[in-house]
C-alpha cells in the first residue's frame, strides 16, 4: 500500500504574477478602443473622415465581439491556455498595429475586428485559468482583481495615448502601445509556462 503524496503548498499557491497576468490579460483586448477615443482628434485629422464616421469604428469592434463569441468561448474549453494568452496579447497588438498604419477607415475597421476577437476571449479565458488554478476559498478575489484590467486599460490610455499622440503621431503611439502589449504576452506566456493546475476532484 503506497502512502498518498501531500499537496505541496506551492501547487496549492498560485503566484503574484499569475494574478497580475490575468489582469493584463483582461485589460490588453479593449486598449485598441480606448487608444481610438482617447486619440479621435489626431485619428479624424490623419484620415479625413467625420467623428461620427470615427464612431462606426466602435460599432465593428463589438460587431466583430458578439459574432466571434459563442465559438471563441465554447474554444476556452478546448485550446490551451497558452494559445489563449497568445490569441489575447498578440491578438491586440497586431490591432494597435495594423490600426497604427491606417490610411483608411476601412483599413481601421480591419483593426477593429481583430481587437473585438481578441476581447471575445479574455474573459472565459481568464476564467478557466482561476478555476483550474486557484483553490476555491480564493477565486472570487481573483475574479474581482482581474476584472479591474478593464478599469486600468482605461487609466493607462487615458494618460499614455493623448501625450503620445501628440507627440508621436498616431502612429507612433499605437506601435509603442503595441509594443508594451507585446511585452506583456511574452510575460503572460512564461508565467502560463510556470501554472501548475489543481489537482482534479473526483
Amino acid at each position: 500500500m503506497t502512502a498518498s503524496t501531500p499537496s505541496r503548498p506551492a501547487d496549492r499557491a498560485p503566484g503574484t504574477l499569475l494574478l497580475w497576468t490575468l489582469l493584463a490579460a483582461m485589460g490588453a483586448g479593449p486598449v485598441f478602443n480606448y487608444a481610438v477615443s482617447t486619440s479621435s482628434t489626431v485619428i479624424i485629422d490623419r484620415l479625413g473622415v467625420t467623428s461620427g464616421q470615427l464612431g462606426t469604428v466602435m460599432t465593428v469592434v463589438f460587431a466583430a465581439a458578439a459574432v466571434t463569441s459563442v465559438g471563441l468561448g465554447r474554444a476556452a474549453d478546448r485550446l490551451s491556455s497558452r494559445t489563449q494568452m497568445a490569441i489575447i496579447f498578440f491578438g491586440s497588438a497586431l490591432a494597435l498595429a495594423v490600426g497604427g498604419f491606417a490610411g483608411s477607415l476601412w483599413a481601421l475597421y480591419g483593426a477593429a475586428v481583430l481587437a473585438g476577437v481578441t476581447q471575445t476571449i479574455s474573459n472565459p479565458t481568464t476564467n478557466r485559468i482561476i478555476r483550474t488554478s486557484v483553490p476555491a476559498e480564493r477565486r472570487i478575489g481573483w475574479i474581482g482583481v482581474k476584472q479591474s484590467g478593464v478599469q486600468a486599460s482605461q487609466l493607462f490610455a487615458g494618460l499614455f495615448f493623448p501625450v503620445a499622440a501628440l507627440g508621436l503621431g498616431w502612429t507612433g503611439a499605437s506601435l509603442v502601445a503595441a509594443a508594451l502589449v507585446g511585452l506583456l504576452g511574452v510575460v503572460a506566456l512564461r508565467a502560463g509556462r510556470a501554472r501548475t493546475p489543481l489537482p482534479a476532484t473526483v
